[in-house]
């Protein structure tokens, strides 16, 4: 617990450090090329930063957010800019912060930029492993495609997203619409595919009553043949819960395989985290950093290996289950004698 106080106090030391002027003559906000914000403007621009960086001293991330992106609309800086995108990855927004953070550094002539341009660019690589790419394509051309419920703007690359569970919506008029389901791993990217189907149009009903048979319907004789039947289904039923046993004892040791393997994966990273960041402190804000996205790993490591150990288990579970219920097999012998009735002999 005194560890995780540790690291949120070098966090926002190291937001503080950014967030500070860096000399007398560039304290102020520094408007971008063609602004013609007024002085007071700018002051109070000033103002908005200071108080969302104090904000962001003391958790409130969303409500210094929201005084970042006062101080923008009153004074589009880079520093402005910056504070918005880093308070941006803190509440895990992660694509308007790689948009915000990429904006910042190509302005190479900023001092704020250039003071702190390592900083910034390690931000920006964590914030890009949190991040992937989602390919859309959608029958008939030109639908209408949402990405978790907003219709966002594609590239040629596909659909910017956040890593992790993603829903694609279509829809176009004359067609209904469809949803999928797809999961994107952190840079990478996952295709989805939907053919939207037409609409049904109203069909004309028949007038009058529905037609008969002219001849009566003669009863049909019983068959003379052994009977089977319930042979068949028995041994079928017994095949697909054998079947079913199986798949569950697989995915059992799939999920116990992936539980260990991110369980390991989990103690490598505390390792590298605490070589980061001994108790006695973080070196510097590179290490602090790397730190920061050792700990984040070791996190979602951790997620996997408990989801993984838990699905190994239930589908273990499952398959001990369904092994001890198979059905016993039956041998059923049908004798037919013309004439008279059917003697069915169970061994």
């Amino acid at each position: 617990m005194g560890f995780r106080y540790f690291l949120r106090s070098c966090a926002l030391t190291f937001v503080a450090t950014l967030a500070t002027p860096l000399t007398p003559h560039v304290a102020q906000a520094q408007p971008a090329v063609g602004a013609k914000e007024s002085p007071d403007q700018r002051l109070t621009a000033d103002k908005l930063l200071k108080q969302g960086v104090d904000m962001r001293k003391t958790g409130d991330d969303a409500g210094a957010l929201n005084k970042f992106e006062q101080a923008y609309e009153l004074a589009k800086t880079t520093r402005a800019l910056a504070q918005m995108a880093l308070a941006e990855q803190a509440l895990k927004r992660w694509v308007l912060a790689e948009g915000h953070l990429t904006e910042v550094l190509a302005d190479t002539q900023s001092a704020y930029v250039q003071k702190h341009r390592s900083a910034l660019v390690q931000a920006l690589r964590y914030v890009q492993q949190q991040l992937g790419w989602v390919r859309v394509k959608v029958t008939p051309p030109g639908a209408t495609i949402r990405i978790n419920g907003r219709e966002l703007t594609g590239t040629p690359q596909g659909y910017r997203v956040a890593a992790g569970q993603v829903n694609v919506t279509a829809s176009a008029p004359g067609y209904v619409s469809a949803e999928r389901e797809t999961t994107v791993g952190p840079g990478r990217t996952a295709d989805a595919r939907i053919e939207l189907a037409k609409e049904k149009t109203g069909t004309k009903r028949r007038e009058g009553p529905p037609p008969t048979d002219s001849a009566p319907v003669r009863p049909t004789a019983p068959s003379r043949s052994p009977d089977h039947t319930q042979d068949n289904s028995t041994a079928s039923g017994r095949s697909t819960h054998l079947t079913w046993a199986w798949v569950s004892a697989g995915l059992g040791v799939v999920g116990l395989g992936v539980g260990t393997g991110f369980a390991l994966r989990t103690l490598s990273l505390r390792d590298t985290r605490d070589d980061a960041c001994p108790v006695s402190g973080c070196p510097d804000d590179a290490t602090l950093s790397t730190a920061r996205e050792a700990d984040d790993s070791m996190r979602t490591a951790a997620t996997f290996s408990t989801v993984g150990f838990i699905a190994g288990a239930i589908a273990g579970v499952t398959a001990i289950t369904l092994f001890a219920t198979v059905p016993t097999k039956q041998t059923h012998l049908s004798l037919v004698w013309r004439g008279g009735p059917n003697l069915v002999l169970k061994l």
